[in-house]
Order: structure tokens, then sequence, then C-alpha cells
């Protein structure tokens, strides 16, 4: 602990941290310093969360219990934990049809229509396949009717299909009529999976011309009206000031989240991709945890981030009390998030320790983080690594806990991932000398978690 806290000191007598450059060593050396330790020491042992038989039909039984007390909601996030923990087709075909009850009795009729039609293709039982179908046709009679009411009444703002012919097509397994199907695909790829692999954009980036900054865009940094400016002291560090008028409600920047993170209360209401409420959820087939609203989002989730994630997180909720250690567990997903992101699932070390090379030599703090056409880019790894603003102002013990949690994470990537390359053991840990790149991230994410303090937030949309 002494040569932590010695090295803790020596990042704040450096006093060179104001926009997060010049300290890469310091930070490096103290997350090493502590990994080091860690792997020196006894642990306890890193058990994955897995999909189970038991879990998923307790939480199938407890969906049950909910739904006879008429509490849909609470049964519907039941039932989906369930379809999450299922190891088997059978018991995921059986959380499928039970949530189909639940949303059809809340009138969600499309997203009935997807558990009914999910269930029988994953081999619901005989005996049960008859009612499951008679549920499935009442829903698909119950959208016809609201797509009849728009065409006719212009009653409904929303049509869940373009016309009853096409909404048959997409049931094959329960339509009552007989149409002619060139290919038969199932229900969820049919209607929420696609080939267009462009990301989904938030709700409040979906219509971007009817927000936008007076003055237009700012020459030094997009996101941000020309009406403000960046500056630089050493009181307050790089920061925004007004230098034209602004009229009250006006909006002053826009700006793309670089990375995001679901939160854990969120994980089976939420996908965890595009962050829609969805009461259709579908799981990551690997993992309990992660949970999307399309197989869309599902394939974009895993190629951003989740094909690294997935054996982290799934290890990290039994290593970590998720009722008791809620702020370091979102706290390492943050970190864990961000230096996935920065460096492409690991396919971008060299180019990033680079990058951030140009970043550190530059002697101005107001322009270090700028790209070399001389703006801060949102998109950009070097200027989303620049806002680790006045870490040496930061309490010792403060630093400490980032520092800790940052070799908690390094540990877990190089342990149970291959983003390094291959998975180590622990005991190969003891020397980081011989392995730059685990070094590399453990100081990445402890400025990640400065960043994450203070620049990160949480969006939470009304009725939701």
């Amino acid at each position: 602990m002494d040569i932590a806290k010695e090295l803790i000191l020596q990042m704040k007598r450096k006093n060179k941290s104001h926009v997060g450059y010049g300290l890469h060593g310091e930070c490096a050396a103290l997350v090493g310093h502590i990994l080091q330790n860690m792997a020196k020491s006894p642990m306890p042992p890193l058990k994955a969360e897995q999909k189970n038989e038991d879990d998923s039909i307790n939480y199938r039984e407890e969906g049950n219990q909910l739904f006879v007390a008429g509490e849909d909601i609470e049964a519907i996030e039941n039932y989906t934990r369930s379809l999450a923990y299922a190891n088997s087709n059978e018991l995921m075909a059986y959380a499928h049809a039970n949530r189909s009850a639940a949303l059809y009795r809340k009138q969600m009729y499309k997203e009935c229509l997807l558990d009914v039609e999910a269930a029988l293709e994953l081999d619901y039982p005989l005996d049960k396949r008859q009612k499951l179908k008679e549920r499935g046709i009442k829903a698909m009679e119950k959208l016809c009717e609201s797509m009849n009411i728009k065409s006719n009444e212009q009653k409904l703002d929303t049509c869940p299909f373009d016309d009853v012919e096409s909404t048959l097509k997409k049931f094959p397994l329960i339509s009552p009529i007989e149409t002619e199907i060139t290919e038969k695909k199932s229900v969820i790829k049919n209607i929420i999976n696609d080939d267009n692999d462009e990301p989904i954009k938030p709700r409040y980036l979906q219509n971007p011309e009817t927000m936008s900054p007076p003055y237009g865009p700012s020459d030094e940094s997009p996101a941000h009206s020309k009406g403000i400016d960046i500056i630089f002291s050493k009181e307050y560090g790089r920061h925004l000031v007004a230098s034209k008028e602004f009229k009250p409600g006006e909006i002053l920047t826009i700006e793309k989240p670089y990375f995001w993170v679901l939160y854990r209360d969120k994980f089976y209401t939420h996908c965890h991709y595009c962050l829609e409420r969805s009461y259709c959820l579908i799981p990551c087939p690997d993992c309990p945890i992660v949970q999307y609203c399309s197989d869309k989002c599902r394939k974009l989730g895993w190629n951003m981030f989740h094909r690294t994630e997935c054996p982290v997180i799934s290890v990290l909720v039994n290593l970590l009390n998720i009722t008791d250690d809620k702020v370091k567990m979102d706290m390492v997903m943050k970190i864990i998030r961000l230096l996935v992101i920065v460096t492409s699932n690991g396919k971008k070390f060299d180019e990033l320790r680079k990058d951030l090379e140009i970043a550190e030599t530059n002697p101005d703090e107001r322009t270090a983080g700028f790209t070399d056409s001389g703006i801060l880019d949102s998109s950009s790894a070097r200027s989303a690594m620049s806002l680790a603003t006045n870490m040496m102002t930061r309490p010792l013990i403060g630093i400490s806990a980032f520092a800790c949690v940052s070799a908690l994470a390094a540990m877990l990537l190089a342990t149970q991932t291959k983003l390094f390359g291959q998975k180590y053991q622990l005991s190969e840990l003891q020397n980081l000398d011989s392995h730059p790149n685990i070094k590399f991230s453990g100081s990445l994410m402890l400025r990640a978690g400065v960043i994450t303090a203070s620049n990160c937030f949480s969006v939470n949309y009304l009725q939701q």
C-alpha cells in the first residue's frame, strides 16, 4: 500500500492532468502494481453465471403467480428472465408461451404474436399447441381489426403492419388462412430483423432537423454551437464559455454519446444495444444477463461490445453482489465498455497508443486531445480520452478506488477474454512487463473511471 500511495502522490505532484494527458506512465504503474499484487494473492473462484433449468423454471413460476394476481408487467419481466436462463428449447418455448399470455392481456398483440410464433417454432408441447395457436389467432384478429380501423376510419396513429395479407404471411405457423410463402422464415427474422446494419439512433437524435443549435456548429467542436468557445484555465481546466447571446430554451450542443451502458435494474426490461423498452426481449445465446429487442440489435451489440464483455459480465454478477456493490458493478462495466470501444475489441491497441502519444506531446492544454484536423471530435478516441480532467485535485482515496476497480477490470479481461490475444492464468499476471497491452489498458481504464465520473449521464424516459 505504501508503494501505491507514493505512486498516487507522484501523480498529484506532477500537476498535469487537466485534460487527462501527461499521466499515462503514472496511471500504468499504479494499476499495474495493484494488479500484480492481486495476481499474487488468494482470489475467490471466478464462477460465471450460466443458463440453467432451475432458475428458468423458478422465474417462470414467479411469473405465473404474478400473472394470476393480475400483475402483467411484472409477470412479463419474470418470463423474460425465465427465457434468459433457459438452457433448452423446451424451456424457451414455455417462457415465450407464458409471456404471450400476459402480452395478450395487456393488448400488446404484435409482441404476443412474436412470442406465440417463437414458442411454436421451438416445439412447444403438442398437447398445448392448439390453445397457443388460438391465442395467436385472436391476437392476429385484433391486429387486423386495428388495421381496418386505421384504413377505414383513420382512428389509429400507427399501424402494426402494412396490410392484413402481409401480416398473415409473417405468421405461417398460426395463420388461419392458407398463403403461399416463397421462403419460410421465423417470425422474429421476418419482423424484427433486416439486412440494414446501420445502428439504431436514439429517439432524441432521430429528427435532427428539429434540433439544431443557433449560429451553426462550432469550427473547433462541431457538436457545439458556434456561439460557444473552448477555453482553458488553471482553476477550471478546459471548459466552455458562451461568446454570443442565447435565448432561454435554445440548444447549446447536440452530441452523440461516445459509449453507453445499460444499468443493471434495466437488464430484463430494455435492449442492451438501442436501450429501448421492450416487452418481448430475446436473450444472448451464451449468457443469461444481456437481452435485445431484436436480432438486429443482438448482432450489432455483439459486434460492437458484447463478444468481449459476455464472459466478463457473467463473472461480475457473481463476483460482486449486485445489490451491495452496485456502484462497483456499474463502474466496472463503464470502464470496460469504454476500453472495448476505444480499442475496437482489442484490434487497435497499437493505433491508439500512437494516437495518445501524439496527444501527450501537445504543450497546449486547451487543444490537447484535438484531432490532427484541429477539432474536438465526439467520435475520436483521442478526444474522448482527453476528458479525464483535474485528476490531481481528486482525493487520494478516490484515485485509489478508481485504480483498484481498474485493476479488477484488467484482471477479468485478461483471464476471461481474448482481448489481449489469449486468455491468461492469473499467475501469469505477476509480471506485466511482458504484457504491455494489459498494462496500457489498466492506465486507460483508470482515466476512464475519472472520465465517466464527470462525463457520464443517466437518461430515463418518462413512462418507461
